[in-house]
């Protein structure tokens, strides 16, 4: 990642407790799809041979990668829910007591915003974590995504190969019937 990308996406989550961390992260992902794909200035057969059957390993990687990511998202997403939920009952007996009637009770909205404002450390926190988390997997499945526009390119680059390699062998033919 170039250093004026890094200021960008740096300011842009300067606020998130998590900026480093993300950034650290597509950046280990990124330079690793980088060196899985790099095929050199030298596009030979055995290049591309080798590009073709690193694939299916990397797609793998990326695919357990993006499994742990989805995990990880689900969890998180849990955890604030299982937050919200208990705090939304607490919030809804302090603002709801039996004593006052129905009519004047405060709405759901309210509680929620009671709860947002009154455990707004916990909330933010959990919040930010199920924010990260998307990002994470937003990543991988980027790199997935480039995993198979790479794939097309190296698959193309074979079939140019084998055009080549045909015509020169037509030509080679051509010449020694002359």
């Amino acid at each position: 990642m170039s250093d004026e990308v890094r200021r960008v996406v740096r300011r842009t989550v300067a606020s998130k407790d998590w900026g480093d961390e993300l950034i650290t992260f597509a950046e280990e992902q990124f330079a690793k799809f980088k060196g899985y794909t790099d095929l050199g200035q030298d596009v030979g057969w055995f290049a591309l041979n080798e590009a073709l059957m690193g694939y299916s390993s990397m797609y793998s990687g990326l695919c357990g990668l993006e499994l742990i990511a989805k995990v990880d998202l689900q969890t998180a997403k849990n955890e604030l829910q299982e937050f919200m939920s208990e705090k939304f009952m607490e919030a809804r007996n302090i603002l709801n007591p039996t004593e006052l009637s129905a009519s004047k009770w405060a709405s759901q909205k309210e509680i929620e915003m009671y709860v947002h404002t009154h455990w707004k450390e916990e909330y933010v926190k959990l919040r930010n974590a199920v924010q990260e988390k998307e990002l994470k997997l937003d990543v991988v499945s980027r790199l997935i995504n480039g995993l198979s526009d790479y794939k097309f390119n190296v698959s193309r680059l074979c079939r140019n190969q084998e055009v080549e390699c045909g015509y020169m062998m037509s030509n080679s033919i051509q010449n020694m019937e002359m």
